[in-house]
C-alpha cells in the first residue's frame, strides 16, 4: 500500500514538473503580443486577440509542451520503480491539452500539439536510468 502512495506522489511530482517547465517557457515567449490592459479570458475581443498572435508564438508553446513532457518523463522514470507506465501520464496530459484546445480559441493547425506529450514523456524516461524505490524511502 505504501508503494502505491509513493507512486501516486511521483505521478503528482512529474505533473508539477511539467506545469512549472511549461509556465516558465510560456512566460519567456519572445513572439507573443502582450495582452491589452483590461483583457480577460471572457472578454468579447479575446478570440480576436488570440487570432492576431503570430504562428511563432504558438510554436514556442508547443516547444514548452515538449520540454515539459521531457522533464515530466525524466522525473517519472528517475523515481518510479514499478510498472507505472509513462503512457498514463502522457494520456492524462493529452486529455488536458485537448480540454485546453476546446476552452480557448486556437488556430486549427495548433491541434498538432496534442501529439507532443506521449513521445516526449517517453523520451524523458530514457534520459536517466531508474532509481530503485528503496533509495527514495
Amino acid at each position: 500500500m505504501k508503494n502505491r502512495f509513493v507512486n501516486i506522489g511521483i505521478f503528482v511530482l512529474a505533473t508539477i514538473a511539467f506545469a512549472i517547465t511549461v509556465s516558465i517557457l510560456e512566460s519567456m515567449n519572445p513572439f507573443s503580443n502582450p495582452m491589452p490592459p483590461g483583457m480577460t479570458l471572457d472578454h468579447p475581443d479575446f478570440a480576436s486577440y488570440m487570432a492576431m498572435q503570430p504562428a511563432a508564438a504558438y510554436g514556442w508553446i508547443i516547444l514548452g509542451y515538449a520540454a515539459g513532457s521531457l522533464v515530466a518523463g525524466f522525473v517519472l522514470s528517475r523515481f518510479n520503480n514499478s510498472n507505472f507506465s509513462p503512457f498514463s501520464l502522457g494520456g492524462g496530459l493529452t486529455g488536458v491539452g485537448i480540454l485546453n484546445l476546446f476552452s480557448l480559441p486556437h488556430p486549427t493547425w495548433f491541434w498538432v500539439s496534442v501529439l507532443v506529450y506521449i513521445p516526449f514523456i517517453y523520451l524523458g524516461t530514457k534520459i536517466y536510468p531508474k532509481k530503485p524505490l528503496e533509495e527514495i524511502k
